[in-house]
């Protein structure tokens, strides 16, 4: 054994009075020879396709194949789709646009990769897979429990905070990230033409995720989730998670049922948050059935344990000044948001 490695050794011995091989040895090294040359040539031919495998995966993810049914990505065909329910996630670095207005091309595309390296590694260790990258941010794919994709969103907002530090040592911006995460019925495929394809996730529960990205900014939220994820949690107890609002999005009829991870949050934040749950919950319910004097009376409640829930003090001047002038006819509380 050396360096990790087994070393074998032949040794051919022959009559010393020959001094020739004999034509047995001979016969015996010439097939020794050939073999060797075959065995180096096989274990040159499974190093690259090793390699090969590793740089596909650079861009399909096994995970996807799998789930297509295959273990080759030379077994994929265009126009392959399986329908499997899933958790969906998107996760956008905030201002992304302004930045790029102050970088070069070189260092913006340095920050971004960086900031991806940071915080896509928690999608893997939580059991999910990177599906694509959107520019400034990603969109990843968890199978079975819900449970995956709300521990690896909280983990991811929790490894940027780290990395903030660092780059304030440095004297740079601290990055902010947003992070919607649904959970529904998606098409996973194959798209475009015989000598171009890509693989990708299609559907309404991939559309609904990256909305409630979207929804992050006017919630102040780090992490929001969708109803249907929270009722596919296994261990709901696990995170502390309230209802914000319900918002009809672009491309949406229905209202969607809007919550927060708490996790989420910096450490004060989560302990502040995580002691008005029961309360804002109540008070939110209060505002949607119209009592909106005990909703301002709950919100403010909420306010006292934690001054700094811009939600909490939101839904207090509104019920206040609903209580005050009244709401017009139809009024559901609904939040109906154009943007994307």
């Amino acid at each position: 054994m050396r360096h990790g490695r087994l070393v074998g050794l032949v040794v051919l011995e022959n009559d010393l009075g020959a001094g020739v091989f004999s034509e047995a040895v001979a016969s015996v090294a010439s097939i020794i020879a050939g073999q060797a040359a075959v065995s180096l040539e096989n274990a040159r031919l499974f190093e690259a396709q090793r390699r090969r495998s590793e740089a596909f995966a650079r861009f399909v993810p096994r995970p996807f194949l799998e789930h297509m049914g295959h273990s080759q990505i030379e077994d994929v065909r265009l126009g392959e789709a399986v329908q499997q329910d899933i958790t969906v996630m998107f996760a956008d670095l905030r201002g992304s646009t302004s930045l790029s207005e102050t970088m070069g091309v070189s260092d913006y595309f340095g920050l971004i990769n960086a900031f991806l390296a940071q915080v896509t590694p928690a999608i893997g260790e939580a059991g999910g897979f990177v599906d694509g990258f959107t520019g400034d941010g990603c969109r990843a794919i968890f199978i079975g429990p819900a449970d995956a994709a709300v521990a690896a969103a909280v983990a991811m907002q929790r490894r940027l905070r780290r990395y903030n530090r660092t780059r304030r040592d440095d004297g740079l911006v601290a990055l902010e990230m947003g992070i919607g995460v649904h959970t529904g019925p998606a098409l996973l495929g194959t798209i475009g033409v015989a000598d171009r394809m890509a693989t990708t996730v299609i559907g309404d529960t991939v559309n609904t995720a990256s909305r409630l990205e979207g929804l992050t900014k006017f919630y102040r939220a780090p992490v929001l989730i969708s109803r249907a994820t929270r009722d596919r949690l296994r261990d709901a107890a696990a995170f502390s998670i309230r209802e914000v609002g319900r918002d009809q999005v672009r491309g949406h009829q229905a209202a969607l049922s809007v919550h927060e991870v708490i996790d989420a949050r910096p450490r004060r934040e989560r302990a502040e948050l995580g002691a008005t749950v029961y309360d804002f919950g109540r008070a939110l319910e209060g505002y949607f059935a119209r009592a909106f004097a005990e909703a301002e009376a709950g919100f403010a409640h909420c306010l006292e344990r934690a001054p700094g829930d811009i939600t909490a003090r939101h839904y207090r001047d509104l019920a206040r000044q609903h209580a005050r002038d009244g709401v017009p006819e139809g009024w559901d509380g609904v939040n109906r948001r154009e943007a994307k």
